[in-house]
């Protein structure tokens, strides 16, 4: 064969070789349908986190960091529309859940500033919704270039007005009930009396302390380092811990996974971001990197 016809032979085969290893290949991401069969026969641990059987502890938490981290992001005004297929309304399309209040709420019924004109859009200010950081913002990501700062694992639609009167509260147990819109509608939230903090209804307290849990576990820096301290932090604080430990733990297992839950999971791995929340698929984790300490409620 001559040195053309050596060449010709090469431009018409390596490319379709080429082709074909990339065909058998390519990385294809599961259904979403496939992951509870996946789940039930082959276990989270094995499939998404490789190499954490057996561990607790720090070694625990660096293994699942490693198995989360660099993810999609989006941009902030990217997630008015995302939130609304997070969480959607099953029972009433058009609608989304808002998480303190468990209130359904028409999509376009949105936080839309001050000079907008709600009353001729058929709603209020007061009553609008918006976007949540369940880890406050200021406890170490106020930017919205840093990357907790749109992370869809801890952003939920809610009352505009039960969202501010929230604020930085940390997680706990309250003796006060909240009452929205100057004090006249009566939420399932309480209030700490004596301290700052915030408890929400029973069906999404474990919610939350999984999306705590997330946050701790995937924001180990080099930028920032969150993490998860045992005690209430004061209002003013600005540092990048959220408490308290021993009661998210508590709830973590009061209020189990449910499907909700799970398909929320589900779709920002496979829709958005590329990662999952590992506290949604092992519960049991938490207690692995954060044993209880005996501390009281």
């Amino acid at each position: 064969m001559d040195k053309r016809a050596f060449l010709v032979t090469l431009f018409l085969f390596i490319p379709a070789g080429l082709l074909q290893f990339c065909a058998v290949y390519r990385y294809t991401t599961p259904e979403k349908e496939d992951f509870t069969e996946i789940i039930q026969t082959e276990g989270a641990a094995s499939v998404f986190y490789p190499g954490v059987e057996g561990l607790e502890g720090e070694a625990l938490k660096q293994a699942l960091h490693r198995a989360i981290r660099n993810h999609k992001r989006y941009r902030y005004q990217d997630l008015w529309e995302i939130l609304t297929v997070l969480d959607g309304d099953p029972d009433q399309e058009g609608n989304v859940v808002l998480l303190y209040t468990q209130r359904s709420q028409p999509v376009p019924h949105r936080d839309r500033g001050t000079r907008f004109r709600y009353e001729e859009a058929g709603y209020t200010l007061i009553d609008s919704w918006n976007r949540e950081h369940v880890w406050p913002k200021s406890h170490g990501f106020p930017n919205p270039s840093d990357t907790a700062y749109t992370d869809l694992h801890h952003i939920r639609p809610t009352d505009r007005s039960v969202n501010s009167a929230k604020n930085t509260r940390s997680f706990h147990y309250g003796e006060q009930v909240y009452f929205d819109n100057r004090g006249t509608i009566e939420t399932r939230n309480k209030l700490g009396k004596a301290s700052w903090t915030w408890e929400p209804p029973d069906e999404v307290k474990g919610d939350i302390a999984r999306m705590l849990f997330y946050m701790a576990v995937r924001y180990e820096g080099p930028d920032y380092d969150l993490e998860l301290v045992d005690s209430v932090m004061p209002r003013q604080t600005k540092e990048p811990l959220f408490g308290k430990l021993s009661t998210l733990l508590e709830w973590n297992e009061m209020d189990p996974v449910d499907d909700r839950e799970r398909r929320r999971n589900d779709q920002i791995f496979t829709q958005y971001q590329g990662n999952r929340n590992p506290f949604i698929d092992h519960p049991d984790w938490a207690l692995l990197i954060w044993p209880r300490n005996g501390s009281d409620r």
